[in-house]
């Protein structure tokens, strides 16, 4: 039955035979698909199934010592389980079934929206006659959209796409959420408690001068202008107001705490979601394990390019930890202390210049404590919007 085998099989040289086996090879006319050098200095060969007699015969009388590797390749596995019926049915039915699955919306994916909801807009796309599971081949798009912006209030206009079983909706929104309304104003208050240094008014009309000292909300330019020649009329305040700032920042260090460790063990479940339906082809290892960490990544499958049929595959990768007390020295303590306040003045002084800063350190017996003062010149100026009736 060998003659009659199909695929492709490796077949490994030892080092001392290499070249003669090539020689004899070349001298034979045999043919072989791929050849490489191996770390060990062995030669592998890939051939066709079906030559394997061929060479068995040439090195078996030239002594050339080789092992030969079971055949592999779609070929060879039909051939292998060709008296299974059953199996290749089940192959043929599945890939039938791909096939047709792929004339049906299995994903929506929704792109363009702000203000707008995902969910809103699938709910709004069912009611137009568009949902998953719809058959693509039947779908009237033209009717969707109309149906559809005549069931929105916020969208203006939109666009189905579909990629294989992906629906990609593309919306754009109506503008009314970022333009205010006729009869919307705006004042600027103080965003912090702060001395005034600098005024610069853009519009509206200021109510501080620079030295004043302010609070936080502090009403700082007002969009409301009374004049004897106009009357009282209504603006969209705005400016840059900088003012001396304090920014007071606490870090607060325990000398002994309960710390995540990890214990080297790692594994990952991988699962298979068509529609609703989701499979486990992996063991459920985090039922042994008490504590770890879980990340999880999801991506789409394509079995068949030419089909694009999306198969969503899951992997949650899983590492193992334990919780250990951990006890810091005083010195410890303080470099832990500094590092985090490093972080914290970084993010307090990214839209500030610093002026000056007083550092103070302190303990008990539970914990190290650093206060730090920021004084720093910053816009304080914050819009405010009000109404008139």
């Amino acid at each position: 039955m060998e003659k009659f085998s199909v695929g492709k099989l490796k077949i490994l040289i030892s080092k001392e035979h290499r070249n003669l086996a090539m020689n004899l090879i070349l001298v034979n006319n045999l043919s072989f698909e791929k050849s490489r050098i191996l770390d060990n200095m062995d030669l592998e060969l890939i051939i066709k199934a079906r030559n394997k007699n061929d060479f068995e015969e040439v090195f078996s009388e030239n002594g050339i010592n080789a092992k030969f590797g079971e055949p592999y390749g779609a070929f060879a596995y039909m051939f292998r389980y060709r008296h299974r019926v059953g199996l290749f049915l089940g192959i043929f039915i599945f890939v039938i079934s791909v096939y047709l699955s792929s004339l049906f919306v299995w994903r929506i994916d929704i792109s363009g929206n702000e203000f707008t909801s995902d969910k809103e807009i699938i709910e709004i796309l069912e009611k137009s006659g568009f949902s998953l599971g719809s058959f693509v081949p039947t779908l009237d798009y033209d009717t969707v959209h109309n149906r559809f912006l005549m069931e929105s209030e916020n969208i203006s206009w939109i666009s189905i796409n579909i990629t294989g079983s992906v629906a990609n909706v593309l919306v754009r929104e109506r503008m009314k959420e970022n333009l205010p309304s006729n009869n919307t104003y705006s004042n600027v208050v103080a965003k912090y408690d702060a001395q005034i240094a600098m005024i610069h008014i853009y519009n509206g009309k200021k109510v501080v001068s620079i030295g004043d000292v302010v609070k936080k909300g502090e009403l700082l330019i007002t969009g409301i202008i009374d004049s004897q020649s106009q009357g009282v009329r209504y603006v969209h305040a705005s400016g840059e107001i900088k003012g001396y700032v304090n920014k007071p920042i606490l870090v607060k260090i325990p000398f002994k705490s309960v710390e995540k460790q990890y214990t080297g063990l790692e594994f990952e479940e991988k699962s298979l979601k068509i529609f609703s339906r989701i499979i486990n082809f992996s063991l459920k290892y985090r039922n042994y394990i008490e504590l770890c960490d879980k990340i999880e990544s999801t991506k789409i499958a394509y079995p068949f390019s030419k089909l694009k049929l999306p198969i969503m595959v899951t992997t949650t990768k899983y590492k193992e930890y334990e919780l250990k007390e951990i006890s810091y020295s005083y010195d410890e303590a303080v470099d832990i202390a500094f590092s985090r306040l490093r972080g914290e003045m970084d993010e307090a002084l990214k839209d500030a210049e610093l002026i000056s800063k007083s550092i103070s350190i302190s303990n008990d017996d539970e914990y190290l404590y650093i206060e730090c003062n920021l004084y720093c010149l910053e816009n304080v100026a914050e819009l405010v919007e009000f109404e008139v009736e």
